[in-house]
């Protein structure tokens, strides 16, 4: 991350006899003389910046108690700038945990360590250390979300933590930050569509036995929700599409889905669609490519439909459908309804917050299992004549 971290015992642009020694004897493990030879060098230097440095070279070594020395008695104060040989960011370089916290801790004021806080977690992220990762976010607040810039430089993907960790191959890392606040983005699903496409299948499915009629496999529910995914690529599912019975992408930011969502995916039972910015699904030429006839349940609310899709026409067992919360200004293109058989067993149908003006009867009359019904929030003129349906007005 940046310019490269000076090693203990590399070179230094503070030398004296001492520093030298002091890094000796932390090289050969002989704390108890480094930390006598530190404490020697601290009382003889007025330099808040060799102070500094002696900071920097007891958290290198991981030294807590020398570092709680300096920092309470001899009260040297961590900078907030990320700097190369800022103790805190060579601590989290080298992963030394409780030495990052202790210098953390000694921060006050009204100075933001923000900027700080997310350098070392990229470096962090790209060095491996996950320990460091998860007190960073949990305990000190840093953002998985933010890039880690400097004073005056421009964000670049390189620092991003959730990019930092999955081109470092730290799949922990990146599975603990997408739990806390990361997301996919377009850049990361380019630049990594392996590690992308293993992460999402590993972690985000979940397995259970399919029926006896399909021997030897497994029915996955598919939990790809915010993520803010900027797509589904379809090698993603293909290779699983007949064993996915719930698949939920609600709260990314997909403004399209690949041709097998929902229509080829033939034991899906629970659709989620919810959040994104869908303007409509695959186009579907006939009722024969529609083979995902098993379908319960299907939430599509907060897209950005103007009518339902008319493969939904076709879904003889669906239960519950939720639109609400679209631009819907008709239900359903008519002229697209034709030989449909579907929705007769439809029980619970969410229209609220839409732009409907009419619920036309050709539909409406063929629900003949309807119990509820919500079109609140929209611009109706008029409502069909009651039909048989459980329906109660």
């Amino acid at each position: 991350m940046g310019s490269k971290l000076s090693a203990p015992g590399g070179s230094s642009s503070v030398r004296s006899p001492s520093m030298e020694d002091i890094h000796t004897a932390y090289k050969q493990r002989n704390f108890s003389r480094a930390r006598d030879l530190l404490r020697e060098a601290c009382e003889e230097t007025e330099s808040p910046q060799e102070k500094g440095q002696l900071l920097s070279i007891s958290a290198a070594h991981g030294d807590l108690e020398t570092v709680r020395f300096l920092l309470t008695e001899k009260r040297v104060e961590l900078p907030v700038e990320p700097t190369d040989d800022n103790p805190a960011v060579v601590a989290a370089h080298f992963g030394h945990t409780e030495v990052v916290h202790e210098l953390l801790e000694s921060l006050s004021g009204p100075c933001s360590p923000q900027r700080l806080l997310n350098w070392m977690l990229a470096l962090a992220c790209q060095r491996g250390h996950l320990e460091v990762v998860k007190l960073l976010v949990l305990t000190h607040g840093a953002d998985p979300e933010n890039y880690a810039v400097r004073k005056n430089e421009f964000p670049v993907i390189v620092r991003l933590p959730l990019y930092a960790a999955i081109k470092s191959g730290n799949e922990d890392i990146a599975l603990f930050l997408l739990r806390h606040g990361a997301y996919f983005c377009s850049y990361i699903l380019l630049d990594s569509p392996d590690p992308s496409k293993r992460l999402l299948r590993k972690y985000f499915i979940e397995a259970s036995a399919l029926p006896s009629s399909y021997p030897g496999k497994t029915a996955l529910c598919v939990k790809w929700s915010r993520l803010r995914l900027p797509w589904v690529d379809l090698d993603w599912l293909l290779d699983i599409s007949c064993q996915i019975t719930e698949l939920d992408l609600s709260a990314n930011c997909l403004p399209s889905l690949p041709s097998i969502i929902p229509w080829g995916l033939i034991n899906l039972k629970k659709l989620n669609l919810s959040d994104n910015h869908l303007g409509e699904l695959p186009c579907v030429q006939s009722s024969d490519e529609i083979i995902c006839s098993r379908l319960l349940e299907i939430d599509i609310s907060s897209n950005k439909l103007s009518h339902l899709p008319p493969g939904f026409l076709h879904l003889s067992k669906l239960q519950k459908l939720t639109a609400s919360r679209n631009y819907l200004e008709r239900l359903f293109e008519e002229e697209n309804a034709t030989n449909w058989i579907g929705l007769r067993k439809l029980q619970e149908l969410d229209l609220a917050d839409n732009k409907l003006t009419e619920l036309p009867a050709l539909f409406m009359h063929s629900f003949k299992s309807l119990s509820y019904l919500n079109v609140s929030r929209n611009s109706l003129k008029s409502f069909p004549d009651p039909w048989s349906c459980p329906l109660m007005l």
